[in-house]
């Protein structure tokens, strides 16, 4: 039996899992914009590996941090494959690096509206700063951000050692996806009613 993986959070990651959570085979693809064809890409991958995604063991997918628009694509086909009776799974990616055995790490990302997004899993807690006024102070802790898209030039320069949970994700699945057993709910940046309100 095998497992599906998404992740339209930033960058479109569809892969499939054996059932000890080594990779089938996996495609990146670099852009947002590229969850409207998602379901070509999906068939491709299905057919590929001669996967009926209708006997999947499970789905796994990357509930966020994220927008809203990008997050409800991996879930809805999620929620797809549920009513077919699949179980269904979801992970944060700030949490990955934590799967992977890292305790000491901040997790950053663009939030747009002129805020970052930053999780500390010393404290276990997550903030939004405005980007104009980011002074970090993470001197001996690693960095993290989802992926090379997810963060932009000067977010770069501030950490050059800046390393992605996207790379833990392809490199590390048996560790990761043993690690989840439950779906978490979606993390938007802000909420709806203010991810929707006019910029001013």
């Amino acid at each position: 039996m095998s497992s599906l993986f998404l992740d339209t959070s930033y960058d479109q990651i569809l892969g499939l899992l054996h059932e000890k959570k080594s990779w089938i085979d996996f495609k990146t693809f670099e852009g947002q914009k590229l969850t409207g064809v998602i379901h070509s890409d999906l068939n491709a991958i299905f057919k590929k590996n001669t996967t009926d995604p209708l006997k999947l063991d499970s789905v796994y997918y990357c509930a966020g941090p994220g927008f809203y628009t990008g997050l409800r694509v991996a879930y809805g086909i999620a929620d797809i494959l549920r009513l077919h009776g699949i179980p269904v799974l979801s992970f944060y990616s700030h949490l990955v690096p934590h799967y992977c055995g890292n305790k000491n790490y901040i997790w950053i990302t663009k939030a747009y509206r002129g805020e970052i997004f930053v999780y500390d899993s010393v404290t276990n807690k997550i903030s939004l700063h405005l980007e104009k006024n980011f002074s970090p102070h993470y001197e001996g802790r690693d960095v993290f951000t989802h992926s090379p898209t997810s963060v932009d030039e000067s977010l770069r320069i501030l950490f050059p050692e800046m390393k992605f949970s996207q790379h833990l994700i392809l490199n590390n699945p048996q560790m990761i996806f043993s690690s989840v057993n439950e779906e978490q709910e979606l993390y938007y940046f802000r909420p709806l009613d203010e991810e929707y309100k006019p910029s001013l």
